[in-house]
């Protein structure tokens, strides 16, 4: 038994040496041949190498079979050649298809979709090694969860969803309805989960129990975009103070300020253009703009935070 282990293992050795010899000679007349083949199998020691499935979404990003998922990448949809996840039990992170709603497009682009704080990102391209996100210059936009309604199947097509917020409907469509159920599933939870924690957040405010005073109200400045009365719009400086909202011409300006009174103020989204809200304070209105649906929201629960607390308390402010 002992001479049959010892020319078992010695044939083993000849073959793994035959194997080896193969490989520098295919080295030598096919040197780019012999480097695809060395790094697909450092690949596969990695567990890196997957097979792409012959349905596989043509589009230049290497698409993951369903089956092919593992449990614990939640929405793992595609990813370029070079691309490092940055998928994990609690984040996701892939390609995704996303149906343009911007005047004429309406088609549906590849987009890597992945979550930073509150917000769900989207790129043009996956991460680079190394690199958590992809680079900022190739960021579309995002989905501020905080403000999501609802997230919903798609009742035309089993691979698609919904992402409704105040704003506008995201449509967004996965590889097959398994990752799909996945993505949605984890929207639910994620959303549910900001949520709650903006409420414990807001039961847990106290105001103070001594005589309300402008220096509780927390200030707030910014560029936004107001609307003028013949079109266009024209980019004013604001500063969130003292229970009134002010605009400039200039930041850093002291003088000829347009006020808006908070105090029994009108307050509501303005429909007909993106990132805007409509005030009425008194005399004058306006329809202000954001940057982005985030910064619209920021805005807007500042300026109600000094709009309740003002009402809330008015015969006992003092102003100092």
């Amino acid at each position: 038994r002992e001479r049959e282990a010892e020319l078992a293992a010695q044939r083993e050795r000849e073959a793994e040496l035959t194997t080896q010899r193969k490989r520098e000679a295919n080295a030598e007349t096919h040197p780019a041949r012999a480097a695809a083949a060395a790094t697909a199998a450092a690949a596969a020691e990695e567990g890196k190498a997957q097979d792409t499935p012959a349905d596989a979404i043509q589009s230049g990003e290497k698409t993951i079979a369903p089956g092919q998922l593992p449990s614990s990448d939640l929405a793992l949809s595609g990813e370029p050649e070079d691309a490092t996840p940055v998928a994990s039990d609690k984040d996701p992170a892939g390609f995704l298809f996303k149906r343009g709603d911007v005047g004429l497009i309406t088609g549906w682009k590849h987009r890597y979709f992945c979550f930073q704080g509150e917000r769900l990102l989207y790129f043009t391209s996956a991460p680079r090694a190394g690199d958590k996100l992809p680079p900022a210059g190739d960021r579309k936009g995002f989905i501020s969860l905080a403000y999501v309604d609802e997230v919903r199947a798609d009742p035309t097509n089993p691979a698609a969803f919904q992402v409704l917020t105040p704003e506008r409907i995201y449509y967004l469509r996965a590889a097959d309805p398994d990752v799909t159920l996945r993505w949605v599933r984890h929207l639910e939870t994620r959303v549910e989960s900001i949520k709650r924690e903006r409420q414990a957040q807001a039961d847990a405010l106290v105001l103070p129990d001594h005589p309300i005073t402008l220096r509780d109200l927390d200030p707030r400045s910014g560029f936004l975009r107001r609307k003028r009365t013949l079109g266009g719009w024209q980019q004013l400086w604001f500063v969130l103070r003292d229970g009134i909202l002010f605009s400039f011409k200039k930041q850093g300006s002291q003088s000829g300020a347009i006020k808006y009174p908070l105090y029994r103020c009108a307050l509501q989204d303005y429909k007909k253009e993106r990132n805007c809200f409509l005030i009425e304070a008194g005399s004058r209105s306006a329809v202000l703009r954001a940057s982005d649906e985030n910064e619209m929201h920021e805005w807007l629960n500042s300026i109600l935070k000094h709009k309740i607390i003002i009402e809330a308390h008015i015969d006992s402010i003092e102003i100092q």
